[in-house]
């Protein structure tokens, strides 16, 4: 259990070349607690391949740089400069129990029911035929998960995407839904998954956490857990129920999803972008489709 600081004392900006760990324990030794929590009572977190001051909240965008991800690893590795302005911003208050940043709604219902893959940085967009591996290489990352997890679980692990539509090109990126009580409930998964690989980043995260394996320059696995018996839970599977069982709408997404990777081939924000008018389209039939069942 986090052991919070009783009041933040007056919160300076790094010296001049003094780096971000050497900040975060000269505060922490000010504020009388492990350097750890002072991170978490500011609101902030170590992220990617550079340490920055970065808020905890959800965001409606997809994670474009690598400083939007938590390392498995936590580990700090460069320095950086901040203000003063900055670093009250985050603290949010400076006595008094510090306003924890949680998860919060970015305003945006904008469906979603393909899988979040986008946008990475450095990595390409490339489409690649059905590869009959895919669901072999789910079934065994399942298996992991479940080892990891699998006390949180409950509504399945779901193979999603189009690498779970057979005979439909994709990007050669596994994408799995596992199904939780809640967002709350679970968040101690996001560290346990760092065990597999998994970055955390805060996308959508008013109704997901989202993750990606092993890096975001380099991705072979994406991960959802979401509330089981959600809007987006439901409608995720329905629209994969409904590609796979209607090859001329698969063909039809195929033919759009080849088009906006030779239009948007370094960047995968505008690549799934362009998807979202069919996505919604052929999810809307697909919930029509279930309710007459």
């Amino acid at each position: 259990m986090t052991v919070w600081p009783r009041r933040l004392a007056l919160v300076v900006a790094p010296a001049s070349g003094e780096s971000f760990a050497s900040w975060v324990d000269r505060m922490a030794l000010r504020n009388g607690c492990p350097a750890s929590t002072m991170v978490e009572a500011l609101g902030l977190m170590y992220v990617g391949q550079v340490t920055s001051v970065h808020r905890r909240t959800g965001s409606s965008r997809c994670p474009r740089r690598e400083q939007d991800f938590l390392d498995p690893s936590s580990a700090p590795r460069r320095t950086m400069a901040s203000t003063a302005s900055s670093v009250r911003n985050a603290a949010g208050t400076g006595s008094g129990r510090p306003r924890r940043a949680g998860l919060r709604s970015s305003g945006q219902n904008r469906p979603m029911t393909e899988p979040a893959t986008s946008p990475g940085f450095e990595e390409q967009v490339h489409i690649e035929p059905y590869d009959p591996a895919w669901p072999i290489r789910f079934n065994t990352e399942a298996d992991a998960i479940a080892a990891v997890i699998g006390s949180w679980i409950t509504g399945g692990i779901h193979h999603v995407g189009s690498t779970a539509v057979p005979h439909l090109a994709a990007k050669p990126v596994i994408d799995i839904m596992v199904g939780v009580a809640d967002l709350e409930s679970s968040r101690p998964c996001i560290d346990l998954l760092a065990a597999l690989d998994y970055w955390y980043a805060p996308y959508r995260a008013e109704v997901m956490h989202w993750f990606c394996k092993p890096r975001p320059s380099r991705r072979t696995h994406h991960l959802h857990l979401v509330p089981t018996g959600s809007q987006r839970f439901v409608d995720v599977l329905a629209f994969r129920d409904y590609m796979r069982a209607h090859r001329d709408a698969a063909a039809e997404y195929e033919r759009l999803k080849r088009n906006l990777a030779v239009r948007h081939v370094n960047d995968r924000e505008a690549y799934t972008e362009g998807k979202t008018e069919m996505v919604t389209r052929l999810t809307e039939v697909a919930r029509r489709r279930t309710a007459t069942r």
